[in-house]
């Protein structure tokens, strides 16, 4: 609970209810810290969103879940290395 709160004082996680159930919520109007919270939680979603249609397992969920956010920045590396080698190879053949 006191990670809960520490996160509703410094980064604007907020607790309500929707539709009657209890819910926790980014405050838009905390700006960039909001923007980086969202992001976060985005990254989160999808592999929760993976998991439950099957396309990842268990143990690859919780290897997500205990490496955040390295397996995200090794991600994004290897597809930032593979768009500059698309552009180099149609660079070559010009």
């Amino acid at each position: 609970m006191h990670t809960l709160f520490t996160l509703e004082d410094t980064r604007g996680l907020k607790i309500g209810k929707l539709d009657g159930e209890l819910c926790l919520r980014l405050d838009k109007d905390a700006g960039m810290t909001y923007h980086s919270m969202w992001d976060m939680f985005n990254a989160w979603y999808q592999q929760a969103e993976k998991l439950e249609s099957g396309e990842i397992t268990k143990e690859e969920y919780d290897q997500w879940r205990y490496t955040y956010p390295k397996m995200e920045w090794e991600q994004t590396r290897r597809d930032l290395d593979a768009l500059r080698e698309k552009r180099k190879a149609e660079t070559n053949t010009d």
